[in-house]
């Protein structure tokens, strides 16, 4: 699989403040999320082989999976 980035670049994403958050500890780029059913945290999965979970309101960065053998390139929220 190529690594394709479908990110906008910077100067592409839109001029709202308040409504993105930029989510910058993943050393490689974020290929898949989800959100909580709650909409407290968000999970993403990417191609540095890590899985971040985060607070969504805030930003902050709460947990990583680390040392995947791969890229991580979906991420799913089961009900258990």
């Amino acid at each position: 699989m190529g690594q394709l980035n479908y990110s906008r670049p910077k100067n592409e994403m839109p001029k709202i403040k308040g409504l993105l958050k930029e989510y910058k500890p993943h050393e490689q780029t974020i290929y898949s999320f989800a959100i909580t059913p709650d909409r407290k945290y968000i999970i993403t999965g990417s191609f540095d082989k890590s899985i971040k979970v985060w607070e969504l309101e805030s930003g902050v960065s709460l947990h990583t999976l680390e040392d995947h053998d791969q890229e991580v390139t979906a991420v799913n929220i089961s009900s258990d």
